[in-house]
């Protein structure tokens, strides 16, 4: 009996060529983003380009870790919100501080909007809306002091075209100390 054996370009079997396609395209993205990246001046202290590409790495795998979760609970005044709650976590990466916000809350006429609230209970940064799922990931604007703006806020906003807090804040929660830089450190 003779066995047929695969031919290359026949269905059911792999060529040398897209093995390697599918291999060495990704690998050379990686390499070629990592070249670009291993300069010693964008890498300060820094020598050689196996040690930039491991601050690349190892920048881009920190970057995934959580710096803080947030419970978020419903205020004493606002009774009608006793069973709404949710989450917020704030994480770094490479660009900027992102916050990601779920909250559960009945379906009410009008959006979720999340806001990042000063020490002083009036000052006060929207952060954007929630989605329909009532989750959603904001990007924090660059510089904002945490130590201040060290509360987020869920309200209730009415469809009116107003971009001001609607006084009817559904669930709020403290950062940490350690995701707002005033933990005292050993």
């Amino acid at each position: 009996m003779n066995a047929a054996l695969p031919t290359p370009g026949r269905r059911g079997t792999t060529s040398l060529a897209t093995c390697i396609a599918v291999v060495a395209v990704p690998l050379l993205a990686v390499v070629a983003a990592l070249s670009v990246l291993q300069t010693r001046d964008q890498v300060p202290g820094l020598t050689g380009s196996f040690a930039a590409q491991r601050w690349v790495v190892w920048t881009c795998l920190a970057a995934s870790a959580v710096v803080a979760e947030i419970a978020l609970r419903p205020l004493a005044q606002f009774p009608q919100w006793r069973a709404a709650a949710g989450t917020a976590v704030l994480r770094n990466t490479p660009a900027a501080q992102q916050l990601a916000v779920s909250v559960t809350v009945p379906a009410r006429a009008g959006f979720y909007e999340v806001w990042l609230l000063g020490q002083d209970g009036t000052s006060m940064i929207s952060l954007g809306d929630l989605g329909a799922a009532h989750a959603g990931t904001f990007t924090l604007p660059a510089g904002v002091d945490l130590r201040f703006y060290s509360r987020v806020d869920v309200s209730l906003q009415p469809f009116n075209g107003s971009t001001v807090h609607s006084a009817v804040s559904v669930v709020r929660g403290s950062m940490p100390a350690a995701a707002t830089g005033t933990a005292s450190g050993g």
